[in-house]
């Protein structure tokens, strides 16, 4: 089990971005082993501890990424399923459908319910992560024309990566998220992440993750919004170099 939870999506989003720039980390991974978190305050709950076996959520999230003159955008449906709920510890079945690239297969991780969930666990920041800018308050989000009361949560993160071939890529991330009671699964009602880096080979380059919830329920009925199925995905777009 992980001990703490993770925004799939957009982690998987920021991945594609980082590819999409050529900004890669060529060297050889360690063997995965549990990461110190660095210090940060308590969210005022677990998202988590409120989700209920049937719960699902369907997202629509899109990533720009630049670099130079060359400008590609990426756009996913995320759908999430509560499977299996225990006193201690929730699964969820995590689906991706890109308008590019391969086909992802949903995957299932398990998370945690209990008390005490810090920003740190929820985004799964390690000490490699220099966390900055920190804001934690109440809030209104209006995705679809229904608003959400919310929790906004909104900080800054740097990592540095040395490369064995290429200078030090360092990557500056400036997150946007609002977290609600009333939306089931995770909780995340919508997220904007503006990346940047530099160094890895590739010169300065930029990337914008917004994600945004368009539908949740239990079953195959829905709370509000649309239905998993009923989510189309737009083709990429890409613009050449003048």
């Amino acid at each position: 089990m992980r001990p703490t939870p993770r925004l799939v999506v957009a982690s998987i989003l920021v991945s594609c971005a980082v590819s999409l720039v050529g900004a890669q980390d060529k060297t050889e991974k360690p063997a995965e082993k549990k990461e110190e978190r660095p210090p940060s305050p308590k969210l005022p709950f677990n998202p988590y501890a409120l989700a209920k076996t049937g719960d699902w959520t369907v997202f629509l999230a899109t990533s720009v990424g630049k670099v130079g003159e060359e400008k590609k955008e990426q756009t996913l449906v995320g759908i999430f399923r509560v499977t299996k709920v225990t006193d201690d510890q929730v699964t969820l079945s995590t689906e991706l459908k890109a308008s590019e690239g391969p086909e992802r297969k949903p995957k299932d991780e398990t998370y945690s319910r209990k008390e005490g969930l810090t920003l740190a666990d929820y985004f799964t920041l390690t000490a490699k992560d220099e966390l900055s800018d920190v804001k934690i308050e109440d809030d209104e989000k209006t995705v679809g024309g229904k608003k959400l009361a919310c929790t906004k949560v909104t900080f800054t993160t740097k990592r540095t990566v040395p490369l064995k071939t290429t200078e030090t890529l360092v990557m500056t991330h400036k997150n946007v998220v609002w977290l609600s009671k009333d939306v089931g699964c995770t909780g995340l009602v919508s997220t904007t992440i503006e990346t940047t880096s530099t160094g890895g080979g590739s010169g300065p380059t930029e990337n914008k993750v917004q994600l945004e919830i368009v539908g949740y329920g239990n079953g195959d009925k829905a709370t509000w919004g649309k239905k998993p199925e009923e989510v189309e995905l737009p083709k990429a777009k890409k613009d050449e170099p003048k």
